[in-house]
């Protein structure tokens, strides 16, 4: 009888499979170390997979930490399903954070490249909604906003400035959505910088695997739902009638993951016609189907209005920044923005060797622009998709990684403008129908040498193609200018190298070709609507070495690279005067070439004591940025007359020359933390002869707070957050936004500058509870 009692106890137990996962890329954790009802410790494997032994009716607490992430209790019990336990990325061992974008599976240090990472702890520096106070902590980036929501430009290693409106020259995406259009621009206006949890940027060409782009990649990932079933309320209010509003619910579990968001934001700015309003909610769920198949929805509404204030000069940059231009006031110059995005994805793994993800996307917007002379309405469709074949095979003892996949981006936009006098609309200027179409056909070998080599082989073929139909009423000197433009495919190889010198020290070395095409605003000349068949794309070859650098347990992380980058057939504008009636307009035309060449580190450093005491982290960090960048041989035109000037071995306009950026995070008492930074950006040139500058400053910014979570046995119940702090403490004077290459007109100087806010504060609370 005893024997049989047994045998039954015996059988009632049975093996779980569990996997340790990133909470945000759902790629699995090697090794994490898992400690089972505070006796028993276990370890995953390469697979990031353990095995629990689970009757029917027990459940048991797993400690679950992993280097990199966040340490957390979760209670499992025995179900027909796997086990996933998910886990957040933490500020510090950055080099041990997982990458997606690039290299499934891989962490930072075992990545090549030069790639930046801002987890939830980074984003959370800031009161989040001013972005680029996060985001330019980063070496090699800079990002510029002429509103707190409006016209955001992102400058990858000096590349993508020429374009003084929104990005150009670099790749963005939204949950694998992509944001940049199929003409190359990048237009951030409808996204929701506050409800960002991870951001993953890739410096340098990446064309091989992103199709056309030459600054690089930014990967924008929404904000995920803790574990349980949970509702959060958030309140922020600051300088300048700044309030926002945001409530969340969220359900987070081993099958599913979904948060909605909804919300307002609204502020009075500091400067005269700077009023902006905002409202938003989206959606972003993820669907744990099977250990085979995961389904991700994405759907995202914007309805923002945003007061325009235009430049000023020098001058009233230091002395009257809030002030605004006349013409702008007199038309009442704004930005109305509405916009959906729609995203599905499904990743399905055929086998343990083969997978596939696919992404489908559609967005529509309605955008409406007033400026100082012109308004502009315009009704934006885009739709496309992007798919990859992954084939993970063994071959003697390479393991070898193979990547086969497309892109599709296709737009249809209805654009018209009319002349605009002291907010009297005029006649019609522009009525156009734009079709351009972006697709390409990537691939990438990855092989695995000798356990510490990665040598990857990459490459795309690029097609794009530009349809513009004018839509103007025929008669009175009507001049038809539509035009049709194909672009010569262009194949753009990449091929890396990454050796681990030793389990704490790594190098990489990579060549890349990158490929932008002209813009719609460089392919169509604004001012007259005639299509510019004589430009080109820019090219760039780009060299870069570098080596990353993990010690003290972790504690110390070190990254370096140093890159030299030229760019062929680079566009200037080119002016042109008023003649027989017709109006002063800009042509972009490609005049040369020019060399970026320069060096990013990044270091940060960990104390976190071992025993439990008052101070629980202090992290001091710090980033530099050297770009000597300077024109090789360019000039104002490809006239070649006696009017052409020569720009050759001038530093290239818009790109500081020096960034040198650190900060202090602080985590003591139990839930007390501080956030200190210091950015420090050089003068920059803002015209092609370096002739005017834009001067060096300080921006300091401070926040402090207290969070804690409540709960018994380990199990949350609510959590807190609550926070006060200042944006540019010691009010300096400086530009958010530098609108470069401009000429005077009339005698008058240009006005580059768009005014940042001085020393302002703001306090907020954040307040999530959990059903349970």
């Amino acid at each position: 009888m005893a024997l049989c009692t047994c045998c039954l106890a015996a059988t009632a137990q049975q093996a779980v499979d569990c996997v340790v996962k990133d909470l945000y890329l759902g790629q699995p954790i090697p090794y994490a170390r898992v400690i089972v009802s505070e006796k028993d410790t276990l370890l995953t494997d390469e697979h990031g997979v353990f095995r629990l032994s689970l009757s029917d009716d027990e459940q048991e607490l797993l400690y679950v930490s992993a280097t990199g992430y966040a340490e957390k209790y979760i209670r499992v019990s025995n179900t027909r399903f796997p086990i996933v336990v998910f886990l957040d990325a933490v500020n510090y061992q950055t080099n041990a954070i997982q990458v997606r974008g690039l290299y499934n599976g891989k962490n930072l240090f075992q990545t090549p490249g030069s790639i930046a990472t801002l987890v939830s702890r980074d984003l959370q520096r800031n009161n989040q909604i001013d972005l680029p106070n996060t985001f330019n902590l980063l070496p090699g980036v800079r990002m510029e906003l002429r509103n707190i929501n409006t016209s955001a430009r992102i400058i990858l290693r000096g590349y993508g400035n020429q374009n003084n409106i929104n990005g150009i020259g670099y790749k963005a995406y939204y949950n694998d959505i992509p944001l940049t259009e199929a003409d190359g621009t990048t237009n951030l206006d409808d996204i929701d910088y506050a409800t960002l949890g991870r951001v993953e940027v890739f410096r340098g060409p990446v064309s091989s695997i992103y199709g056309t782009g030459i600054g690089g990649v930014v990967n924008l990932l929404s904000e995920k739902a803790p574990d349980g079933l949970s509702v959060r309320q958030s309140l922020l209010a600051g300088s300048f009638g700044l309030f926002r509003t945001t409530t969340s619910v969220g359900i987070g579990n081993a099958k599913t993951n979904i948060l909605f968001s909804y919300g307002r934001q609204k502020s009075d700015g500091f400067r005269m016609q700077n009023r902006s309003d905002k409202n938003f909610w989206d959606m972003n769920a993820t669907l744990y189907n099977s250990p085979r198949s995961t389904i991700t929805v994405f759907a995202q509404y914007t309805k923002s209005y945003d007061d325009l204030s235009g430049q000023v000069d020098s001058f009233g940059l230091a002395n009257y920044p809030d002030t605004a231009e006349l013409s702008y006031i007199r038309n009442n110059s704004h930005s109305e923005l509405e916009s959906i995005r729609l995203g599905l994805s499904h990743e399905y793994a055929f086998s343990k060797l083969f997978s596939n993800k696919t992404t489908f996307f559609i967005g529509i917007q309605e955008i409406g622009q007033g400026l100082a002379a012109i308004l502009t309405k315009t009704n934006k469709n885009t739709f496309g998709l992007r798919s990859a074949f992954i084939y993970t095979p063994r071959i003697g003892n390479v393991d070898m990684r193979i990547t086969l996949g497309m892109e599709g981006t296709k737009n249809i936009i209805y654009q018209k403008s009319y002349n605009l006098n002291n907010s009297a609309l005029g006649s019609l200027r522009t009525d156009q129908e734009l079709k351009p179409s972006q697709w390409n056909i990537f691939s990438m070998l990855e092989l695995m040498l000798a356990k510490n080599t990665l040598m990857v082989f990459s490459g795309s073929a690029n097609f794009i193609t530009y349809d513009n139909e004018d839509l103007r009423a025929s008669g009175g000197g009507y001049v038809n200018q539509s035009g049709y433009r194909t672009f010569k495919p262009i194949v753009t190889p990449r091929w890396v190298v990454n050796h681990l010198i030793s389990r704490n020290v790594s190098v990489y070395a990579n060549y890349s070709m990158g490929y932008a095409q002209p813009g719609t605003n460089q392919y169509i000349i604004t001012q007259t609507g005639k299509t510019n068949e004589d430009v080109g794309p820019e090219i760039s070859n780009t060299f870069e070495v570098g080596t990353k650098m993990s010690m003290f347990r972790q504690s110390l992380n070190l990254a370096f690279a140093f890159f030299n980058m030229d760019v062929t057939d680079k566009l200037v504008p080119q002016n042109f005067a008023a003649v027989s009636g017709s109006p002063a307009y800009v042509k972009f035309v490609n005049a040369g070439i020019v060399n970026f060449t320069g060096m990013e580190l990044t270091m940060d450093y960990a104390l976190r004591p071992r025993r439990k005491s008052f101070l629980q982290l202090l992290r001091p960090f710090l980033s530099y940025t050297y770009n000597n960048s300077r024109n090789s041989d360019l000039k104002s035109d490809n006239n070649h007359n006696t009017f052409t000037r020569d720009y050759s071995s001038k530093h290239v306009s818009g790109i500081p020359r020096d960034v040198f950026n650190f900060g202090l995070d602080l985590e003591a008492g139990g839930g007390f933390y501080l956030n200190l930074t210091n950015m420090y950006t050089g003068r920059i040139p803002i015209n092609m002869d370096n002739t005017a500058y834009s001067e060096g400053y300080n921006l300091a910014n401070a926040k402090a707070g207290f969070r804690k979570s409540f709960g018994k046995n380990h199990i949350t119940r609510w959590s807190i957050d609550v926070y006060g702090g200042s944006n540019n403490v010691f009010d300096a004077r400086y530009a958010q936004f530098v609108v470069i290459n401009l000429f005077p007109l009339g005698g008058v100087p240009p006005k580059y500058y768009t005014p940042a806010p001085g020393t302002s504060y703001y306090g907020g609370m954040s307040l999530r509870y959990f059903f349970r």
